[in-house]
């Protein structure tokens, strides 16, 4: 059988000051990185075949902070990567809601409608991230597989491994920092364990 833990990253500053990340950069809090930290020892009894982690500086950090088996390969994937918010990158969610009212609501609540032109669509970080996990189970059959990433790419791949569809996005809750979620494939059906599980912060 083939196990994936899935993690979203610690806290970043722009986390704290509620802006849109994207794909831009933002780093750890301290308490992100304490958040971390605490998931590294959670997760230190298991054995991981590989690692996969995007290639933004948070979830770099995350891992970092982690402390996971210096053994286990490293693979830095951009199909990880968050959705790509363009201009909106680095702004305040605030004034998003106060400028691109109803944009901004249709990227909440309608995404399957959602198409700014200089943002990702969902349907596109679907597809990378269904290429994604279709890549790691032709490559590992069975095992443990880490993959640190992002909030909103872990909610559109939810509906992946639960089989839904992209409108049913906005009734997944938003994983929280550090939360894990893990999945197994078995007799070619993907079962979910648990979803946005933070135990490890209490």
């Amino acid at each position: 059988m083939l196990k994936l833990y899935l993690v979203r990253h610690g806290q970043t500053f722009w986390n704290v000051e509620k802006r849109i990340q994207g794909q831009a950069e933002s780093d750890l809090t301290p308490e992100g990185v304490r958040q971390s930290m605490l998931l590294g020892k959670r997760l230190s009894k298991v054995e991981f075949d590989c690692i996969y982690v995007s290639p933004l500086r948070r979830t770099l950090q995350t891992l970092k902070a982690m402390v996971v088996n210096s053994d286990v390969p490293v693979v830095e994937d951009p199909r990880l990567m968050e959705i790509c918010m363009g201009d909106w990158q680095g702004e305040l969610v605030e004034n998003l809601k106060r400028n691109y009212p109803e944009e901004i609501d249709c990227f909440w609540t309608k995404p399957h409608a959602f198409n700014r032109a200089t943002c990702e669509t969902y349907k596109q970080v679907y597809d990378r991230g269904a290429e994604f996990v279709r890549s790691v189970v032709e490559k590992y059959k069975s095992g443990n597989i880490l993959v640190v990433t992002h909030g909103a790419f872990l909610k559109i791949l939810f509906t992946y491994f639960r089989y839904l569809q992209l409108h049913d996005i906005p009734q997944v809750i938003h994983p929280f920092s550090t939360a894990l979620s893990v999945v197994e494939l078995k007799d070619g059906a993907w079962n979910m364990h648990f979803w946005n599980d933070i135990t490890h912060l209490e």
